[in-house]
Parts: C-alpha cells; structure tokens; sequence
C-alpha cells in the first residue's frame, strides 16, 4: 500500500523574529525581545528593516531588487569545507541560501555569515583605520547599508574577513577564497557588461577591499597576486569619480568616504610598489592635483590634521613622494633627469622633515600629535636612506650619512607605540632601515618590531615582509663580514634596495623558494 508523505508544516508567521520562524511558532512581534524568546531563554534576533528575502532573491519592499545579482546562489555548500565553530547555528544546508531569511545585520543571511559580520565590524575594520582618526570615519552604518543593497560587495567584506580569520582558524580560508572568486566573476561581469559606470560607491569599496583581501592572504613571498591588477582598477576608478564629483565638491557637499579611498590608493600604492615594482606604472594614471581635491579638502571643522586623516595622519605629499623615490629606486643606474628628480626630492625630504620638527615643537604636550608626527618622520628617514642609496649606488650601510640615519630610525623604532590599529603601516619603513643595518642587536630590535607587528595585524603582507628581511639578513651575514672588507663590500645589504624588480623579487628571495 502506497504511503503519502506528511507535508511539511507550514511557517506560522512571516513577519516574527528569526527564532519564532525557525522554531515554526506564532510569535507576538513584541520588541525587542518577544515573548516566546523570553521565557525559553532564546536570543531573539529581528530582521533588518525594510528588506526581506523571498526566494532566496533579495526583494526591497517597494518590490524592486537590489542591484547587481543579489540573488545568485553562492555555491559554498557544507560539504565542501567544514564550517569552523561560531556561536550561532541554522539548519541551512549551504551558505548563503539559509531558511533563516535575515539575521542582525542586513543583508546577512546564515551564522557564518553573521559570525563574519560581528568580526568585521567589531574586530577587523577598526584595525584598518588610525586610532586617532575623527569618529566620523569610524562610522560603518554606511557600509553595511551598501552591503545589503548589493551582495557583491557584502561578501568581499565576508570574504576579507574570513582570509584574515584563518590566520587563527584555518577553516575559515576555503570560505574566503569562495566568496573571493565570486566577487571577482561579478566584478568582471558587471564591467563587461558595461552595467556600472565606474564610479560607484559599491564599485569603489569593492575594489579596495580586494586589494586589501590580496594583502592579507597567505601565499609565498614570490607568489602569484592581483594586487597590481586591482590597484590599477581602482586608481582608474576614483580618477572617474573625481571627475564626476567636481561640481558636487564645489558645493560643499563632501562626504569622509571619499577622502578614506583616496588615502587607502595612496597607501597601498606606496607599499606594495617597494616590494613589486611591477605597480610603479599605476602612478601614471594618477592625476595628482584632481586626487588632491579629496586628499585636501576639509570637511570636518576645527579638529587636528592628524583627526581628519583616516590613515595616513600626515601630508599625504610626503606619501607622493615616498612613492616617487621608491620608482627611483627601480631604475638604477639613474640617468640625467633621474638624478635631477632625485636630487629634488631628496630636498623634498629635509624639507618635510624640518616641517614636521616644528609641528612637533608647537605641540609639545600632545602625545597624539607627538605620535603621529614621530611615525610620519619615521617614514622620511627611510625615504632618506632610499635616495641616497639611489643617488650613490656605491655608498653602503658603513657610510657616515646612511650610518647616521639608521640610529636615528633605529632610535624611533625603539619607541615606536605599536597597537592592533593600523600597525602595518609600519613594514615600509621598517623595511628599508632593515636594509641598511650593520649589527646583530640592530637586527634583533628589527625582529622584535616585526614578530609584534605580525602578531597584532595577522596580515599576510606583515608575515611576507619579517620572511624577506630575515632572508637578507641571513644571505648577507650582517655582522659577520668585519674581518673581510671585500665581502662586506660585495655583499653590502644596502644593494637589496636597488632591485629593480622590488624587495619580493629579490634573487636572495627566489633561491630561497620563498
């Protein structure tokens, strides 16, 4: 006899909390905490307002749908990885296609999910920011509001998240990578497609958090990345939104966002261009005096410099020219004109170092300002090894004037307040003076600083960058090379920095298989 399978039981209410609905119960909609949650104990969690799922399409309740493929199924199913330990649970079978229709936050649809979202916005973005930055960067609503609107963009926050989680769980790298690929296709569509104009808010944060996923991740020293790829993209990106947005500036209507994207290019541009000199071309499609319209203008009244910069807590022309001198660097023997530029922007550095003295001096009380303008320093002293190097290819780290600059960094270094927040930013120049150090204890302090670094930031590029230089230090055999002057000579570290493929292209890197 043919039996009939018992249907499902229906949900009893569509517009209760999330547990009411997974539990199948009629929920009396009592915020914040209703009733049935109450007396069993239960974490009642409500739907984010305005937005509600159906079909697993995400649907705005004016019935239009959010943009750019808010409903592709991600295909990160369970049985693919073992989902790492959180403390949230469902009973979705896949990722991203959870029967809870919404969690806490919008657009985020299962615990792991929700898990990657508490970290992102509790744990992971406040690192990337400066401490001493105006709260109104601090400010992560407007992020989210994007993220709900556009699932491409919440899962590159999920994604970077979770590759910076598996430092410390594994478990969490299968997931970045799955949400990373996807928001690659989708990127690579919607261009393709010509369904974006460029210069999208979604657009934009999208490309920066990609290239910020590529820092991040592990892979070797010599590795193959994207980072070049999505730099360029991204610098082609804010030249659009630049143009677009002259009028609106004129107007006075700018907006922190734009300022914290304009300063994240010139970072990572800055950075990654030292170790892969592959990225020194980008600064070519960059207008200096359009970005300046957002590095310089001031939407916040009566705060510091240092608070109206979300990272790098300075004149951002120092940056330009770290840049210019590290491109420099690359293209050693300098001709004429390369050593006309270099000769003035090695004026450049006494210069902005003379300035930031006296800012120093007008604050003596400040220990933030103290702080900002000691760490601003410290990257002029490393663009003043890195020019001298460049302009006197034959001078070592045993000349009087780059012997003088390394106590002096070697001194900052010492002091330097190193925290979770923003603590990367400190490889470039630490980088540099590593490159320039004669003694074993000057190597041990530099060790130090780096384990910290990694340790606080958790970040790829901290881990490739303290790999690299304990390859230089080893292949060159600081302090070991007194009693031979024409193999300290021959092997002098200082000739690191004139790679002209970039410190990670190093041949003492790649026959070290690193």
């Amino acid at each position: 006899m043919a039996t009939t399978r018992r249907p499902a039981p229906k949900l009893r209410t569509k517009t209760g909390c999330f547990m009411c609905r997974k539990r199948r119960k009629k929920c009396d909609e009592v915020k914040p905490v209703c009733t049935d949650c109450s007396k069993h104990s239960f974490k009642c969690v409500w739907p984010a307002p305005g937005h509600a799922h159906v079909g697993h399409a995400h649907i705005r309740e004016d019935g239009h749908r959010t943009p750019l493929v808010v409903a592709r199924k991600r295909q990160l199913h369970r049985n693919d990885v073992n989902l790492p330990d959180t403390p949230f649970s469902d009973d979705s079978t896949m990722i991203g296609l959870a029967r809870s229709p919404v969690y806490g936050l919008p657009g985020v649809r299962t615990s792991v999910e929700h898990h990657l979202s508490l970290r992102f916005k509790d744990k992971f973005m406040p690192t990337l920011l400066r401490v001493n930055a105006h709260p109104v960067f601090g400010d992560y609503s407007s992020l989210f509001g994007l993220g709900a609107d556009c699932s491409t963009l919440m899962e590159i926050f999920l994604a970077t998240t979770a590759i910076h989680t598996s430092w410390t769980n594994p478990k969490f790298k299968t997931i970045a990578v799955k949400y990373y690929n996807s928001v690659v296709s989708n990127v690579r569509k919607a261009i393709e497609t010509s369904t974006v104009e460029g210069d999208e808010d979604w657009l934009l944060l999208t490309t920066n958090f990609m290239c910020i996923f590529e820092v991040n991740r592990e892979r070797k020293i010599t590795g193959k990345t994207e980072v070049a790829t999505h730099l360029e993209g991204f610098a082609r990106m804010l030249s659009i939104r630049i143009a677009n947005d002259k009028d609106r500036i004129e107007k006075k209507h700018e907006r922190p966002f734009n300022r914290t994207t304009s300063e994240s290019l010139v970072y990572h541009l800055l950075t990654e261009s030292l170790y892969d000199s592959s990225l020194d071309r980008i600064q070519d499609f960059i207008n200096w005096d359009n970005l300046a319209i957002y590095l310089d203008y001031t939407f916040l009244e009566d705060v510091a410099p240092y608070e109206a910069s979300p990272l790098l807590a300075c004149d951002w022309r120092i940056y330009r020219a770290c840049m210019q001198i590290t491109r420099l660097s690359h293209n050693t023997p300098l001709d004429a004109a390369g050593k006309a530029r270099g000769l003035n922007l090695e004026l450049d550095m006494y210069q902005f170092y003379d300035s930031l003295s006296n800012d120093a001096r007008k604050h003596p009380n400040n220990e933030t300002a103290l702080d900002c303008i000691q760490q601003a320093q410290l990257y002029v002293i490393a663009a003043k090894i890195l020019i001298f190097k460049t302009l006197r290819p034959d001078a070592g780290s045993s000349h009087p004037r780059i012997r003088l600059l390394v106590r002096n960094a070697l001194g900052m270094i010492a002091n330097l307040k190193i925290t979770e927040f923003c603590c990367v930013y400190f490889c470039w120049p630490v980088a540099i003076v590593s490159c320039a150090v004669e003694t074993e204890e000057d190597v041990r302090l530099l060790q130090r600083t780096l384990d910290k670094i990694w340790e606080l930031s958790m970040c790829g590029e901290a881990g490739r960058v303290r790999q690299a230089l304990n390859i230089f230090w080893n292949t060159s055999q600081i302090g070991r090379n007194e009693g031979n002057q024409e193999l300290a000579r021959n092997e002098d570290i200082t000739n690191i920095l004139l790679c002209r493929e970039g410190l990670f292209n190093h041949p003492y890197v790649k026959s070290s298989g690193s």
